[in-house]
Protein backbone atom coordinates (compact mmCIF):
# COMPACT_ATOMS: atom_id res chain seq x y z
CA UNK A 1 0.00 0.00 0.00
CA UNK A 2 1.19 3.49 -0.86
CA UNK A 3 0.95 6.11 1.82
CA UNK A 4 1.00 9.87 1.29
CA UNK A 5 3.83 11.84 2.76
CA UNK A 6 2.21 14.83 4.53
CA UNK A 7 5.32 16.99 4.00
CA UNK A 8 5.20 16.41 0.21
CA UNK A 9 1.48 16.99 -0.20
CA UNK A 10 1.71 20.58 1.06
CA UNK A 11 4.24 21.33 -1.72
CA UNK A 12 1.88 19.90 -4.33
CA UNK A 13 -0.75 22.46 -3.30
CA UNK A 14 1.81 25.23 -3.65
CA UNK A 15 3.12 24.09 -7.03
CA UNK A 16 -0.24 23.34 -8.73
CA UNK A 17 -1.45 26.98 -8.65
CA UNK A 18 1.87 28.09 -10.22
CA UNK A 19 1.33 25.64 -13.10
CA UNK A 20 -2.21 26.95 -13.56
CA UNK A 21 -0.95 30.54 -13.77
CA UNK A 22 1.80 29.53 -16.19
CA UNK A 23 -0.68 27.70 -18.42
CA UNK A 24 -3.05 30.67 -18.42
CA UNK A 25 -0.30 33.10 -19.38
CA UNK A 26 1.28 30.84 -22.02
CA UNK A 27 -1.96 29.50 -23.46
CA UNK A 28 -2.68 32.21 -26.03
CA UNK A 29 0.80 31.94 -27.53
CA UNK A 30 0.33 28.26 -28.21
CA UNK A 31 -3.26 28.70 -29.37
CA UNK A 32 -2.20 31.38 -31.87
CA UNK A 33 0.04 28.86 -33.60
CA UNK A 34 -3.09 26.97 -34.66
CA UNK A 35 -4.55 30.11 -36.26
CA UNK A 36 -3.66 31.11 -39.83
CA UNK A 37 -0.98 33.79 -40.01
CA UNK A 38 -2.24 37.32 -40.57
CA UNK A 39 -1.72 38.46 -44.14
CA UNK A 40 -0.10 41.84 -44.75
CA UNK A 41 -2.32 44.50 -46.25
CA UNK A 42 -2.12 44.54 -50.04
CA UNK A 43 -0.05 47.29 -51.58
CA UNK A 44 -2.03 50.29 -52.72
CA UNK A 45 -2.90 50.20 -56.41
CA UNK A 46 -1.08 52.90 -58.35
CA UNK A 47 -3.09 55.62 -60.05
CA UNK A 48 -2.50 55.33 -63.81
CA UNK A 49 -2.43 58.25 -66.23
CA UNK A 50 -2.30 57.25 -69.89
CA UNK A 51 -0.52 59.17 -72.63
CA UNK A 52 -2.90 58.54 -75.49
CA UNK A 53 -3.67 60.41 -78.71
CA UNK A 54 -1.25 63.17 -77.66
CA UNK A 55 -3.10 63.80 -74.38
CA UNK A 56 -2.86 62.82 -70.71
CA UNK A 57 -5.88 60.69 -69.76
CA UNK A 58 -7.18 61.85 -67.35
CA UNK A 59 -5.75 65.32 -67.60
CA UNK A 60 -6.94 66.35 -64.11
CA UNK A 61 -6.94 64.19 -60.99
CA UNK A 62 -6.99 64.41 -57.20
CA UNK A 63 -5.04 61.87 -55.19
CA UNK A 64 -4.13 61.39 -51.53
CA UNK A 65 -0.61 61.98 -50.23
CA UNK A 66 1.44 58.80 -50.55
CA UNK A 67 -0.14 57.70 -53.84
CA UNK A 68 2.09 56.35 -56.59
CA UNK A 69 1.13 57.64 -60.02
CA UNK A 70 2.15 55.75 -63.15
CA UNK A 71 2.28 57.54 -66.50
CA UNK A 72 1.94 54.96 -69.29
CA UNK A 73 2.70 55.88 -72.88
CA UNK A 74 0.03 54.22 -75.06
CA UNK A 75 1.09 56.18 -78.17
CA UNK A 76 3.60 55.12 -80.81
CA UNK A 77 5.65 58.29 -80.29
CA UNK A 78 7.81 59.36 -77.35
CA UNK A 79 6.39 61.56 -74.58
CA UNK A 80 7.54 62.89 -71.21
CA UNK A 81 5.78 63.94 -68.02
CA UNK A 82 7.50 66.64 -66.00
CA UNK A 83 6.58 69.08 -63.25
CA UNK A 84 9.00 71.65 -61.90
CA UNK A 85 9.27 72.81 -58.33
CA UNK A 86 10.34 71.50 -54.94
CA UNK A 87 8.49 68.18 -55.22
CA UNK A 88 8.54 68.02 -59.01
CA UNK A 89 9.30 65.02 -61.18
CA UNK A 90 10.64 64.26 -64.65
CA UNK A 91 10.07 61.04 -66.54
CA UNK A 92 12.70 61.75 -69.20
CA UNK A 93 11.98 60.12 -72.57
CA UNK A 94 9.19 57.51 -72.60
CA UNK A 95 9.00 55.61 -75.87
CA UNK A 96 5.70 53.96 -76.81
CA UNK A 97 4.75 51.23 -74.33
CA UNK A 98 7.06 52.55 -71.58
CA UNK A 99 5.96 53.93 -68.22
CA UNK A 100 7.22 56.09 -65.37
CA UNK A 101 6.10 56.24 -61.75
CA UNK A 102 6.38 58.81 -58.99
CA UNK A 103 5.14 58.67 -55.39
CA UNK A 104 3.73 61.94 -54.05
CA UNK A 105 4.90 62.46 -50.48
CA UNK A 106 3.65 66.03 -50.01
CA UNK A 107 0.38 67.83 -50.61
CA UNK A 108 0.16 70.38 -53.39
CA UNK A 109 -0.93 71.04 -56.95
CA UNK A 110 1.33 69.76 -59.68
CA UNK A 111 1.02 71.04 -63.24
CA UNK A 112 2.89 68.77 -65.64
CA UNK A 113 3.62 68.83 -69.35
CA UNK A 114 5.14 66.73 -72.13
CA UNK A 115 8.42 68.35 -73.18
CA UNK A 116 7.94 67.20 -76.78
CA UNK A 117 4.29 68.23 -77.10
CA UNK A 118 3.66 71.38 -75.02
CA UNK A 119 -0.09 71.18 -75.60
CA UNK A 120 -0.09 67.93 -73.57
CA UNK A 121 -0.77 69.23 -70.08
CA UNK A 122 -2.15 67.78 -66.87
CA UNK A 123 -2.82 68.72 -63.26
CA UNK A 124 -2.58 66.57 -60.15
CA UNK A 125 -3.96 67.79 -56.85
CA UNK A 126 -2.37 65.91 -53.96
CA UNK A 127 -4.29 66.24 -50.71
CA UNK A 128 -5.31 64.58 -47.48
CA UNK A 129 -4.01 60.99 -47.17
CA UNK A 130 -7.52 59.74 -46.32
CA UNK A 131 -9.05 61.10 -49.52
CA UNK A 132 -9.78 58.72 -52.39
CA UNK A 133 -8.26 59.23 -55.82
CA UNK A 134 -10.61 60.87 -58.31
CA UNK A 135 -10.18 61.84 -61.91
CA UNK A 136 -11.75 64.41 -64.18
CA UNK A 137 -11.83 63.09 -67.73
CA UNK A 138 -10.19 65.17 -70.36
CA UNK A 139 -11.99 66.60 -73.35
CA UNK A 140 -12.15 64.03 -76.14
CA UNK A 141 -9.25 64.29 -78.60
CA UNK A 142 -9.89 65.74 -82.00
CA UNK A 143 -10.90 63.22 -84.70
CA UNK A 144 -7.47 63.54 -86.31
CA UNK A 145 -5.79 62.50 -83.05
CA UNK A 146 -3.78 65.74 -82.83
Amino acid sequence: MITANPARSKYVWLVLPMFAVLAAVSGPRFAAADQPAAQPAPAATPFVIHMKNFAFVPDKASIPVGTTVVWKNDDNVAHTAAASGKDGFDSDNLDGGKSFSHTFKAAGTFHYVCAYHPDMRGTLTVGNASAAATATPEAPPSPSGY
